[in-house]
This record gives C-alpha cells, sequence and structure tokens, in this order.
C-alpha cells in the first residue's frame, strides 16, 4: 500500500492510510501530497507564474515583495519533504526573479527612450516576436538567414527537421551533422 506521507501502522500491525491529524483536520491529501504543499504551489502558479504569463506585470510586481518568504518557506519544505518535487520552484522563483528584473530594465530603458523626443509625436506599438518553425531558426542560426531572392534548401531544412526528432542533440550537435 503507498499512502505518500501519510502512511504508518495501525493498533491491529497493519499499514494503513492516516489521513487524518488529532484535530479531525486532514493533513496528507489523496495525491499522496501534504496540503501545505498544495497551497504552496497554487500561490507560486496564481500569484507568480501566471500572471506572468499573461504578462500582467503589475500582478507579478504586487506580489514580489514576498518572494523572500516563499523562498524561506521553500528551503523548510526542501528539508521536510526531500522526495518532491520542490527543487523545480526553486527555479521557478529564481526565473520569476529574472523575469521581473529584465522586463523592469527593459521598460526603464524605453522611458528614457522615448521621453527625450521632444516637438516630435511618437506611436510605438510592442508586440510578441514572431518565432519560425525550429527548422527554419536553426536554419538562420546556422547557416544565416537567405538574402534577396535566395530561398531556404529545401533539403538542409528536411535534414533539420529529422535531427530535431533527437532530442538529445544540442544545437551545437545538429550543427556539427549539417556542416560535416
Amino acid at each position: 500500500m503507498n499512502c505518500g506521507y501519510g502512511s504508518g501502522l495501525s493498533l491491529t500491525g497493519k499499514k494503513m492510510c492516516m489521513r487524518n491529524n488529532l484535530a479531525g483536520k486532514t493533513i496528507i491529501e489523496e495525491g499522496g501530497e501534504p496540503t501545505k504543499l498544495k497551497e504552496f504551489k497554487m500561490i507560486m502558479m496564481s500569484k507568480f507564474v501566471i500572471p506572468l504569463i499573461q504578462k500582467k506585470w503589475h500582478v507579478v510586481n504586487e506580489n514580489l515583495y514576498r518572494i523572500d518568504i516563499h523562498r524561506k518557506r521553500l528551503d523548510e519544505y526542501c528539508q521536510l519533504y526531500p522526495k518532491s518535487d520542490l527543487e523545480l520552484y526553486k527555479y521557478i522563483i529564481h526565473l520569476v526573479s529574472s523575469i521581473y528584473s529584465e522586463h523592469t530594465e527593459l521598460a526603464d530603458i524605453e522611458k528614457k527612450m522615448y521621453e527625450n523626443v521632444q516637438g516630435a509625436a511618437t506611436l510605438a506599438q510592442k508586440t510578441t516576436r514572431i518565432r519560425l518553425r525550429a527548422e527554419y531558426e536553426l536554419y538562420n542560426l546556422i547557416l544565416g538567414r537567405p538574402t534577396n531572392g535566395e530561398h531556404y534548401d529545401d533539403l538542409v531544412l528536411g535534414k533539420i527537421k529529422n535531427l530535431l526528432m533527437d532530442e538529445s542533440l544540442s544545437v551545437d550537435d545538429i550543427k556539427d551533422r549539417l556542416l560535416h
């Protein structure tokens, strides 16, 4: 019987899942993960990751003051539950901090760039970068973008596409196989 964190012995000596404490409150959910871990993960997703994906920078900013508190709590949870997937959340916290810092720096640079224009109307529209399919991106990265009148080499694109099927290959590996 696999009960996750809440397994123990009953008075009969049989192994059983212990889902309640003396207060009668559930400590472990059905999935075998403590409630406080699930709550922590939900907080991280709802206050940081989802707003970041949705580019709701004000929400991230409003919650960023608590990032150190979450980092300390995460360290405690990693000590208590070493078999969990909490190491991933350390990277998520670092990622959120880094992305928000980059966004803030970029916003400051844009502000300085556009406030120096005097006597002229300016209009700027921010859009997300359009990405090409992976084989075209790699083609451009390795061989360079085709210039005026040139076209992408279909044979090379096909070879790149086949190499992309092997997920273990890095860009350098693909480059080596293409050029040799």
